[in-house]
Order: C-alpha cells, then sequence, then structure tokens
C-alpha cells in the first residue's frame, strides 16, 4: 500500500483524511458591516441633534407661536428651513415631537444592542410606532375635558392645531380620534399606555421578560437574605 494514499480503519468503515486539515477557517464574505452601514448611527445622531436645536430655538424665539404669522418665517432662530422644520414636525406629530430626538438618541445608544440581535429593522419600526403612540397620548389628555366629541379626524385642522404646539398632530389626532370611537377615553388611555410601555423597553435595549426577570430575582434574592437574617 502506499504511504499517500493510507485510509484510516475505524468500526469497519473507511475514514478519507480531512484534506483541510490544519487550515485556518477562511471568513466569509459580508460578516464585516458595511461603510454605509455603519454611518447610519452617527446619521441618525446628527439629525437627533439638529432636531433637538431647532425645537429649543423654536421654544425660545416663538413662545407664542407668533411665526405662524405670513411673512415672519425668517425670525425664527434657525431662518426658514427650521421654522417649516418645526411647523411640520409639530404639524405631524404635535408637541410629541420635542421626545423625538430623545427617541433618536435611544435608537443610537442601543445600536449595537440592535445590531448583534439583527433587529436595527424592527427597532427601527418600533421607534417610529413610540413617536405615533406618544402624540396620540398627548392628544388625549389635551382633549380629555371635551369628552369624545371633541376629537376630530380634520388632517387640516389637526395639522395646524399641532403646528400650534397643541394636540398631537395628524398621526396622533387620527389614531386617538380612531380609538375613542370604539374604545372611549378611558379604554384608548389603557391600551396606548399598555402599547408604550414595552415599546420604550425594546427602545432601550431590553424586553418586557427580561424586566420581569430581573424584578423576580431582585425580589427572590431580597426574601432570601431576609430569611439568613431571621435565623441569625
Amino acid at each position: 500500500m502506499e504511504k499517500n494514499k493510507k485510509t484510516n480503519v475505524k468500526n469497519g468503515k473507511k475514514v478519507e483524511p480531512k484534506a483541510n486539515k490544519g487550515k485556518k477557517d477562511v471568513k466569509k464574505q459580508g460578516d464585516t458591516p458595511s461603510f454605509a452601514y455603519q454611518l447610519i448611527p452617527y446619521i441618525v445622531a446628527v439629525v437627533a441633534l439638529f432636531f433637538l436645536i431647532c425645537f429649543i430655538s423654536n421654544a425660545i424665539c416663538n413662545p407664542q407661536n407668533i411665526l405662524e404669522e405670513e411673512g415672519r418665517e425668517s425670525e425664527h432662530a434657525l431662518g426658514i428651513f427650521g421654522f417649516w422644520v418645526c411647523k411640520i414636525m409639530f404639524g405631524v406629530f404635535g408637541p410629541a415631537a420635542y421626545i423625538i430626538p430623545i427617541i433618536m438618541a435611544c435608537f443610537v445608544i442601543f445600536w449595537k444592542n440592535y445590531n448583534k440581535r439583527d433587529f436595527v429593522a424592527i427597532n427601527a419600526v418600533i421607534a417610529v410606532l413610540t413617536a405615533i403612540v406618544l402624540s396620540a397620548i398627548f392628544h388625549v389628555f389635551s382633549h380629555i375635558s371635551g369628552g369624545v366629541a371633541a376629537f376630530s379626524y380634520d388632517i387640516g385642522f389637526l395639522f395646524d392645531e399641532g403646528a400650534r404646539s397643541a394636540g398631537g398632530g395628524v398621526v396622533g389626532g387620527i389614531l386617538a380620534f380612531a380609538l375613542t370611537a370604539i374604545l372611549n377615553i378611558g379604554g384608548t388611555i389603557f391600551v396606548l399606555a399598555a402599547v408604550l410601555i414595552p415599546m420604550v423597553m425594546f427602545l432601550v435595549g431590553t424586553t418586557p421578560v427580561a424586566v420581569v426577570s430581573f424584578i423576580a430575582g431582585k425580589v427572590k434574592t431580597a426574601m432570601v437574605k431576609s430569611a439568613q437574617e431571621r435565623k441569625e
């Protein structure tokens, strides 16, 4: 039998020698995220900072919404562009727009956790839904004194109201209108809160199950410690 053509016999079966034995595994292409993909959190951070500066400037230079008057858009601290950014964002989301930079900041801070779990797209959707739910909550509480009749689905009215930093803007107003028509105000608040809590947990890189497990662990530790103190 030739030396170069040896075959091992194990349990009556021929086992061919491994041809690639000793060679290092080659990394698959695509394991490293592309440059554009790594750039996403930086872009989100810059946009969040711009929104924050824009909204704060609007609150300072436009406390009574005097810039709603035609021809005075340039009086905004960030000029006409800053004025229209604020008007559109507040028109769509209402005062909840102030929280959008915070939501975007959470997306950046917990980016690595999202990336490891391949949850980037899912958490991006959750971030948008969180802003919508918050705007609906703002809208409900701003109209709660007027009862269900105070809610409207007039998009023009909702946009103008939101642009004046009131209500919940277009998305919040429509969602609140739909829910109050079915669940009344009390049911709407309950549903919105029930949906908001787990979404906030996902945004900060955890889950409801993880939170419950953490609390249960703390309670168990406290009970064991208390039992030991009693024995002593």
